[in-house]
């Protein structure tokens, strides 16, 4: 489980995420003007050159993820998934019995998230995956992989 400071250190790094992404930043860009102007026959020369720093206000685009979690009950496995794609995991008798209490399903979530980036990910068929889990995942899935 993740200690209270670990909870605060998540909460303000999406905090800052979603400051990043949301309010509007300011680049300064340095503009260099060459004035030129015509003598008769065409003739043009230049007259020093002038540099001007303006502010401009350059928008970033808003970012969203969204994930869905369901605890499967009969299985006592977690599928998490988005778009089309349903990852299933295996859960530790500790960890289904957290999953029962908002601080252990958060806690279970945020511990998921991360072994997409340190577990294995197998793929598999939808033929070999269990109907409650199949159910659980929803039925706009293409993709099923375990991660362990």
């Amino acid at each position: 489980m993740l200690s209270n400071r670990a909870v605060f250190a998540l909460i303000l790094a999406v905090a800052y995420t979603y400051g990043a992404t949301v309010f509007p930043t300011f680049t300064t860009h340095h503009v260099t003007h060459h004035t030129t102007h015509a003598h008769g026959n065409h003739t043009t020369h230049a007259h020093g050159n002038h540099t001007t720093h303006a502010q401009h206000m350059t928008t970033e685009h808003n970012e969203k993820e969204s994930w869905s979690f369901v605890y499967e009950a009969t299985t006592h496995q977690m599928v998490m998934h988005r778009l089309h794609t349903c990852y299933i995991f295996t859960l530790t008798p500790e960890q289904q019995k957290s999953v029962h209490t908002n601080h252990g399903i958060l806690d279970l979530e945020i511990q998921l998230i991360g072994m997409l980036s340190t577990g294995t990910q197998t793929n598999v068929t939808a033929n070999s995956v269990d109907p409650h889990l199949k159910r659980a995942c929803g039925a706009s899935i293409f993709k099923y992989i375990v991660v362990s």
